[in-house]
């Protein structure tokens, strides 16, 4: 049984620009956008930082010492040091879940 299998043709030379790359101006448009989405995101997060009375680096230099304080504490208490880990997760969700809502709520806007 002998079939045959018809190849398909390149695009007429006409057709091929949409299968162009896209312009430089649609990614910069993109980068601008992300830039404000960004800032947008920034501004929500320091207000609710504000609101907490939280300086950022203040906030910096306690997780840092929080976080090597807690590996310390896992070598060496074990669940003592796993406890203090999972303080410190639901502490840093504290900073990190509005951001993502944040972000995920400018996503389902621009959709």
């Amino acid at each position: 049984m002998s079939e045959t299998y018809e190849t398909q043709a390149p695009p007429p030379p006409s057709d091929r620009s949409r299968y162009a790359a896209p312009r430089r101006s649609h990614a910069v448009r993109g980068t601008v956008v992300t830039l404000i989405k960004l800032i947008v995101a920034c501004l929500v997060v320091g207000f609710l930082l504000a609101l907490l009375g939280v300086n950022p680096v203040e906030l910096w230099q306690s997780l840092w010492r929080a976080a090597v304080e807690g590996v310390r504490n896992v070598f060496d208490f074990g669940t003592d040091g796993i406890a203090l880990v999972l303080g410190l997760i639901a502490t840093g969700a504290v900073v990190v879940l509005p951001i993502w809502l944040v972000t995920r709520l400018l996503k389902m806007r621009g959709r």
